[in-house]
C-alpha cells in the first residue's frame, strides 16, 4: 500500500552506521572498563593561583574568554578581582540569570504549515518559510547583543553546536523552534536532564528520521548520535548499545500537524533493553545507568576544555579534576564552567590567543565592544548574514557534529575574508543621527502595515468561524497535498487533502489530513478491497481525525496506525462503527472536494486530472450536499475561509489564505531588524582613557599588544590577525 505523508522529505544529510537494526530482542551488551585516570580528590587541588588578581589586561582577556566581545563595563568589573572572585562572580551571574529571549508570536499564536507543504508547492503559494528561520536568528541575536550575562549566551552557542539540528533542512519552523527552546532552558542546567531532553527534543527527532522508526526497524541516527556525539563520545560504548537504544525511543515521533512531541504505541518496542552490561525499561533508567558509566563527564569536559581553555588536549590531572568536580555536582553545568575557568592553564600568560574566534563571536563580539551596529546604523542582522558569509550559518551547521573548530574557521581563504571585510563593516563609526531616525522610522511604517494586516485578517477570520453553524465544516483553507496522474489505473489511487484551522460539532482542529481513494484495481483479493475508500494516519491529523484507531493497520513505513473503510458504500463500511459525530466529519470531508471541483483554476492537481474529477463528483453524487438550517437561511455544509489562490466561485469568500509572519501582524523590517536597545547611540570615543584601571579602546579590541591607538585609528585592529584570537 502506497501511503504518502507530507513536509517530510528524505534526510538531507548523511549518517554514519546503518540505518536500521534488527529488532528480535534484547542485544546482549558489556559492562564498561572503569576510568580510574578520571578520579581526582578535589581536595588536593592546588588552587594558589587563584589568589592572584586580574590587571586590566588579565580582565579583558577573561571577559572575552567566557563572553562575546569586551564591552568596557563589563571588562571593568574584573580588575581588581581575585581570579577566584572572577568566577565565583561569574557562575553567581548566571545562577540569578533570567532568559529574556522571546519566541516570535507566530510560535504560540501559528498552526505550522509543514502537512501540507506539498500542496502549497504544487500550488506556488509562498509562506516565506525563511523569514520565520530569520525572525529566530533576529530573536537571538538581539539577545547576544543586550544580554547583561554573555557566559550564557556562550553557553547557549555551545550546546546549539553540541545538539546540532539544521532549520533549512526540513523547514518545520515550529519543531525547529521548539528546538531552540530546549537549548535555551537548559543551557546553565544538568546535563542529565539536558540529554533525556533529547530524546523529546521534535526538532532532533525530525532531523534525525526517528519519526521513521518502527517496531521491525528501529532508526539507529538518533541514538547512535546520542552516545557519539551528545554523551559519552567513540569507543566508550558498543553497537549492541546503540541498537538496543534505538528500539527504546522507536516510539518518540512527532505529530506532523503540530510538530511537536508524541509518542505512537503502535511504534513502541515492548520489554527491557541492556546498555553497558545492565536492564532498562525506560529512559529514565537509561539515563541513570548513563550517569553511573565510568567514563561519562570525560567528552564534555574535553569540549569545554577546548572551547575556553586552549584547542591542545588538557593534560590528565586537569581532565581528571574537571570530570571529578563536574560529577560530584551531580553533572551541573555550571560546576563544569567553574572547574574549567579554575585550571591554573586558563589563566597561564603563555596561553594568550590560543583561542580561534568563531564568526559569531568575532561579528557580535565586535559589536557588543563597540557599542555600535556598525554602518548598517538600526540594523544588526547583517551580522547573522556576515557570520554566514564567514563560514558559520546560525541555524544551519554543516552536519550533525556542528560547526568547525579552532583553526578550521581560518582555512583557506576564510582568514583573508575576515581580515579584508570586517573593517569594512565598522569604517563610519557615526550614522548621522537623521539617517538613523529615518531608518527607524521606515521600519515602523512597515511593521505598523505588517500589524494592520493581520489585524483584518485575523478579525475577518473571527467572523468566518462565528457566522457558522454547529453542523457546518468550517475550515480557514484547504490544500490537495497529492494526486497521482494515473490515478484511473493505478493500484492505490489516492487523493491527499489537508485542511488547516477546522472548526466542526463545537471542537477544533489546528488540522486534519484525509484520504480519498480507490482500490479498485489493487491486486489484493475482491474480498478484501474497499473499492472505494477514506482513510486517516495517526499523527496527520491534531486533535486525532478518530478517536481510535486500534481496528487499523500498522504502516510498514513509519510505523504509525493507518485506519480506512469503504467510503460512502463499499464492502467494508467500518465506519458505520464510529461514533456518530465521526461518521458526520467523514461525510463533510468529503462533501469539502465540492470546493475544489468548483474552483480547479486554485486546484492544479485536480485541473488536470480528468479522471480524479469524475471520481469525485460520483462519490458526491452518492453523499449528497445537503444544506443546513443555520439563524442565515440555509447554507452549505462546508466553508472555506480563504484558499491560495483567489477563488473563482461567488460562493467563497475571496479571500487569500495568508501563512506568512505578517499573519500574526511581525514583519522582518520591524521588531526584529531595529536595533538592539543597547545600542541606540553610538560609540562614544571620550568613554575610553587609559589608566590603570581602565583600557582605551585598542587594548579593548587587541589587549596582547598593549597599543594605545587613538580610538579611530584603533579600528584598523579589526583587521589585525591577532583580532581572529582570544
Amino acid at each position: 500500500m502506497t501511503l504518502i505523508f507530507t513536509g517530510l522529505a528524505e534526510a538531507a544529510v548523511n549518517f554514519k552506521g546503518g540505518q536500521i537494526s534488527s529488532s528480535s530482542g534484547s542485544l546482549k551488551t558489556e559492562k564498561p572498563a572503569e576510568r580510574p585516570d578520571l578520579i581526582f580528590t578535589l581536595s588536593d587541588f592546588d588552587s594558589s593561583h587563584l589568589n592572584l588578581k586580574l590587571s586590566k589586561f588579565d580582565a579583558i582577556r577573561f571577559e572575552r574568554r567566557i563572553g562575546i566581545g569586551a564591552p568596557l563595563d563589563r571588562a571593568s568589573q574584573w580588575i581588581g578581582l581575585t581570579r577566584r572572585q572572577a568566577i565565583e562572580k561569574t557562575i553567581s551571574e548566571l545562577e540569578n540569570h533570567s532568559d529574556n529571549f522571546k519566541m516570535p508570536l507566530w510560535f504560540s499564536e501559528m498552526t505550522p504549515v509543514s502537512f501540507m507543504e506539498d500542496g502549497l508547492r504544487r500550488e506556488r503559494h509562498s509562506c516565506g518559510l525563511k523569514t520565520f528561520r530569520h525572525s529566530l536568528e533576529g530573536a537571538w541575536a538581539k539577545e547576544i547583543i543586550e544580554t547583561s550575562t554573555p557566559q550564557f549566551e556562550r553557553l547557549a552557542l555551545f550546546w546549539l553546536d553540541h545538539f546540532s539540528v539544521a532549520f533549512d533542512t526540513y523547514n518545520q519552523t515550529h519543531s525547529f523552534a521548539n528546538h531552540l527552546k530546549i537549548i535555551r532552558e537548559n543551557s546553565s542546567g544538568n546535563a542529565l536532564e539536558f540529554l533525556e531532553a533529547s530524546f523529546y527534543d521534535p526538532g532532533m527527532i525530525v532531523y534525525l528520521n526517528n519519526e521513521q522508526s518502527t517496531v521491525q526497524n528501529p532508526n539507529e541516527n538518533l541514538a547512535r548520535e546520542f552516545l557519539e556525539l551528545f554523551s559519552l563520545g567513540e569507543g566508550a560504548y558498543s553497537e549492541n548499545d546503540i541498537k538496543n537504544l534505538a528500539k527504546a525511543i522507536s516510539g518518540h515521533g512527532i505529530n506532523y500537524v503540530t510538530e511537536q512531541f508524541q509518542i505512537f504505541n503502535s511504534k513502541v518496542t515492548k520489554g527491557d533493553f541492556s546498555a553497558f552490561g545492565e536492564k532498562y525499561s525506560n529512559i529514565e533508567e537509561f539515563m541513570e545507568l548513563i550517569s553511573k558509566h565510568p567514563s561519562f563527564g570525560e567528552f564534555f569536559a574535553r569540549k569545554f576544555y577546548v572551547e575556553y581553555v586552549e584547542l591542545n588536549e588538557p593534560s590528565k590531572e586537569d581532565l581528571a579534576y574537571m570530570v571529578t568536580a563536574f560529577k560530584e555536582s551531580g553533572f551541573e553545568i555550571k560546576a563544569l564552567l567553574k572547574a574549567t575557568l579554575s585550571l591554573k592553564k586558563f589563566w597561564d600568560e603563555k596561553n594568550k590567543l590560543s583561542l580561534v574566534k568563531s564568526p559569531i563571536d568575532l561579528l557580535f563580539g565586535t559589536i557588543r565592544t563597540l557599542g555600535t551596529a556598525g554602518n548598517a546604523g538600526t540594523n544588526f542582522l547583517w551580522a547573522v548574514d556576515a557570520s554566514e558569509d564567514f563560514g558559520q550559518s546560525l541555524f544551519n551547521p554543516p552536519n550533525i557534529a556542528g560547526w568547525p573548530v579552532g583553526k578550521e574557521w581560518l582555512s583557506g581563504q576564510s582568514l583573508e575574508k575576515r581580515l579584508t571585510k570586517l573593517p569594512k563593516y565598522f569604517s563610519k563609526m557615526h550614522v548621522a543621527t537623521t539617517t538613523v531616525e529615518k531608518m527607524r522610522q521606515s521600519e515602523d511604517k512597515r511593521a505598523l502595515r505588517a500589524a494592520k494586516f493581520s489585524q483584518k485578517y485575523q478579525q475577518n477570520l473571527k467572523e468566518f468561524f462565528s457566522s457558522g453553524s454547529k453542523e457546518q465544516f468550517l475550515a480557514e483553507t484547504m490544500v490537495i497535498n497529492w494526486i497521482p496522474e494515473d490515478f484511473a489505473t493505478r493500484e492505490y489511487g489516492d487523493i491527499n487533502v489537508a485542511f488547516y484551522n477546522v472548526s466542526f460539532m463545537g471542537k477544533k482542529w489546528d488540522g486534519i489530513t484525509v484520504r480519498f481513494g480507490t482500490d479498485v484495481n489493487s491486486k489484493k483479493k475482491q474480498e478484501w478491497k474497499n473499492i472505494n475508500r477514506l482513510g486517516f494516519n495517526q499523527g496527520s491529523s491534531h486533535p486525532p481525525a478518530i478517536s481510535n484507531y486500534n481496528d487499523g493497520w500498522v504502516s510498514d513505513w513509519d510505523g504509525h496506525r493507518g485506519w480506512e473503510t469503504s467510503f460512502p458504500r463499499g464492502p467494508h463500511e467500518k465506519f458505520r462503527k464510529k461514533k456518530k459525530q465521526e461518521q458526520l466529519l467523514m461525510k463533510r470531508l468529503l462533501q469539502s472536494m465540492q470546493i475544489p471541483l468548483e474552483n480547479l483554476s486554485s486546484f492544479n492537481a485536480l485541473m488536470t486530472n480528468k479522471d480524479a474529477q469524475k471520481w469525485l463528483r460520483d462519490r458526491l453524487n452518492e453523499v449528497g450536499l445537503d444544506e443546513i438550517n443555520t439563524h442565515n437561511g440555509k447554507q452549505p455544509p462546508v466553508k472555506i475561509f480563504s484558499l491560495l489562490k483567489s477563488p473563482n466561485s461567488s460562493k467563497i469568500k475571496k479571500e487569500r489564505f495568508n501563512c506568512s509572519l505578517m499573519r500574526t501582524g511581525e514583519s522582518l523590517a520591524g521588531t526584529f531588524v531595529r536595533s538592539s536597545e543597547k545600542l541606540t547611540e553610538n560609540f562614544n570615543h571620550k568613554e575610553f582613557v587609559s589608566t590603570e584601571t581602565s583600557a582605551n579602546l585598542s587594548q579593548l579590541l587587541l589587549p596582547a599588544l598593549n597599543v594605545k591607538l587613538e580610538n579611530e585609528e584603533a579600528l584598523s585592529l579589526l583587521g589585525h590577525e591577532g583580532y581572529q584570537l582570544k
